[in-house]
């Protein structure tokens, strides 16, 4: 490697290749969760947000 950017590249490449390939079946989870949320209608509440945190985020 020629240079730390280079370095940190590869490294997060790696890094993010080795965490797909390990949790699989939650990626896959977490895909059919979004489908599922973003197909919904009205839109379910939010999860993890206050009314006003996911009105601030929007």
């Amino acid at each position: 490697m020629s240079n730390r950017r280079d370095f940190l590249a590869l490294s997060g490449t790696t890094l993010g290749a080795l965490f797909l390939s390990a949790s699989t079946e939650d990626v896959r989870a977490a895909l059919v969760h979004a489908r599922k949320t973003a197909k919904a209608s009205p839109p379910p509440p939010w999860e993890f947000l206050t009314a006003e945190q996911a009105a601030d985020a929007a």
